[in-house]
């Protein structure tokens, strides 16, 4: 079977309709730096962890014995409707004079509209905490 001949309009249409969908494919398929809005606490219950009600996500250090502690966001991405989030609990520098005072430190992370997945993982101790769109 003999294949029609295409122009050189047509060769050129269909390979800039190709090169066009990988582009796309490479954008959602790529995670992508997002900025959410967060903020930081240093009384936030006893309970560490990590809690997530309607689109706000708390990130939770548990009790420490003073207020040098505290949970630093290290990335958010995004791939698509698919939301990551790494996060570590940091330390006060050692030898810095501070209150012995009881805290509970955590990071209250405001989400984005439209997300279907998201994925919590403490790089500390490597948990991971997945959540699907209600």
């Amino acid at each position: 079977m003999r294949r029609p001949k295409l122009s050189f309009l047509q060769v050129i249409t269909t390979a800039s309709l190709a090169l066009m969908a990988l582009a796309l494919n490479a954008c959602t398929l790529t995670p992508q730096p997002m900025t959410l809005v967060a903020e930081n606490h240093q009384h936030c219950g006893t309970g560490d962890g990590v809690e997530l009600d309607g689109s706000l996500l708390t990130l939770r250090a548990g009790q420490r014995p003073t207020p040098g502690y505290a949970v630093e966001l290290l990335s958010q991405t995004r791939r698509s409707d698919h939301l990551q989030i790494t996060y570590r609990v940091s330390e006060p520098p050692p030898g810095r004079m501070l209150a012995q005072v009881m805290t509970s430190p955590c990071t209250r992370v405001q989400l984005p509209e439209h997300w279907q997945s998201l994925r919590v993982v403490n790089q500390d101790t490597g948990e991971v905490w997945d959540f699907g769109q209600p």
